[in-house]
């Protein structure tokens, strides 16, 4: 549907001086508040989410100056234009992360949804 977000990606970066996140055990949850509908997402399940390193050790954890670039599919949580959504990420040790963000009005087929 044309008039729905399907997708997300977004990139994240240890906070300087933050201790390595192991992505595989890293949980991500997608919140749309208007109807209570909530997709979950673990990296340990195969195609649940997609991630790549850019750095110069590329395994499982995330390493200071190294950033990541996640994907989710968010298809199935019918998030509409002017609809706000959550995704939260928290990893296997610290607390969670809220990204709150709002679907743009229109919709095309890649666009940059800011903070």
């Amino acid at each position: 549907d044309n008039n729905k977000l399907t997708s997300v990606t977004f990139t994240l970066q240890l906070a300087a001086g933050g201790q390595p996140i192991d992505l595989s055990k890293t949980f991500i949850t997608v919140v749309n508040p208007k109807d209570g509908l909530r997709k979950s997402f673990v990296a340990s399940e195969v195609d649940n989410w997609i991630y790549s390193i850019q750095g110069d050790n590329p395994d499982d954890y995330l390493e200071e100056f190294e950033k990541v670039e996640i994907t989710l599919d968010l298809s199935d949580l019918n998030l509409e234009p002017n609809e706000d959504f959550i995704i939260e990420i928290k990893p296997p040790i610290g607390a969670t992360y809220p990204i709150e963000l709002k679907v743009p009005p229109s919709i095309d087929s890649v666009m940059v949804l800011l903070r």
